[in-house]
């Protein structure tokens, strides 16, 4: 699901021992728009993967 997400633009990484934490590392000045368009993507992800 990283893989997917990160191919389409947002920066994503796993942690944890066995990579179930996923991190989102949006910029520091992301906007409401911006933050809506990461997480679509971060859901599309969910469902193509699932």
């Amino acid at each position: 699901m990283c893989r997917r997400a990160f191919g389409h633009g947002p920066l994503v990484e796993t942690s944890g021992p066995e990579g179930e934490v996923v991190k989102l590392l949006p910029p520091l000045t992301v906007t409401g728009d911006e933050l809506d368009e990461g997480l679509g993507i971060l859901a599309r992800s969910v469902r193509e993967t699932a």
